[in-house]
C-alpha cells in the first residue's frame, strides 16, 4: 500500500524525526483532508505490507499544523512500542 501510491496523493512527512510518518491527501468537494499513517511489514516472508492510520484531519491551512503532526508522530512510537 504504502508503496502502490505516489505524490501529490501520498507524501513523506519532512524532517528527521517524522521519520517513517506519511500522509494521504484527499479531497472532497471544497475539503482537504490528510491521514496520518505509516507502513509495516507484516510478514517477513511474504515481504507483505500493511498500512497503519494514526490520525486524520480536515486541512485548513497551507502548513499542516504541528500540533496534528505530534499526534501521529506519538501514536506511531505507541504503536511500535507495543509491538
Amino acid at each position: 500500500m504504502g508503496s502502490d501510491l505516489y505524490y501529490p496523493y501520498v507524501d513523506s512527512i519532512k524532517g528527521d524525526k517524522y521519520k517513517g510518518l506519511m500522509e494521504l491527501r484527499t479531497k472532497q468537494s471544497n475539503n482537504i483532508f490528510r491521514t496520518f499513517y505509516f507502513v509495516i511489514v507484516k510478514d517477513e516472508k511474504t515481504k507483505s505490507e500493511k498500512a497503519i492510520l494514526l490520525h486524520a484531519i480536515q486541512k485548513k491551512t497551507d502548513k499542516t499544523p504541528k500540533k496534528e503532526l505530534e499526534t501521529a508522530l506519538a501514536r506511531m512510537k505507541d504503536y511500535k512500542s507495543r509491538r
